[in-house]
């Protein structure tokens, strides 16, 4: 079993795991919760260009082909709006 992480690890890199891929994020500047995972890291997007636009809670649970993104191509068509707003991603309660 040891020999498959390993060799996971030399693939995917960083997203060979949720802890690690979850470290990557921190280390970049994103901020990141206790108790979150990411389920299958290697199909999973989160933009890494402008990690400090990215908040996400306390148990969140990140699902396989999930994409997060902090930019997008609208800004040549609206160039004069604001987009400089944060994303945050938390665990859903119910009122």
């Amino acid at each position: 079993m040891q020999l498959k992480n390993m060799l996971k690890k030399a693939v995917y890199g960083v997203k060979s795991d949720s802890e690690s891929y979850i470290e990557h994020l921190k280390a970049i500047g994103m901020k990141i919760g206790d108790d979150c995972v990411v389920y299958v890291p290697m199909k999973t997007l989160i933009d890494e260009q402008y990690p400090w636009m990215i908040s996400i809670g306390n148990h969140v649970r990140i699902t396989e082909g999930v994409k997060i993104l902090t930019h997008d191509y609208s800004w040549s068509v609206l160039k004069n709006y604001n987009f400089s707003e944060s994303i945050k991603v938390s665990k859903y309660q119910a009122k």
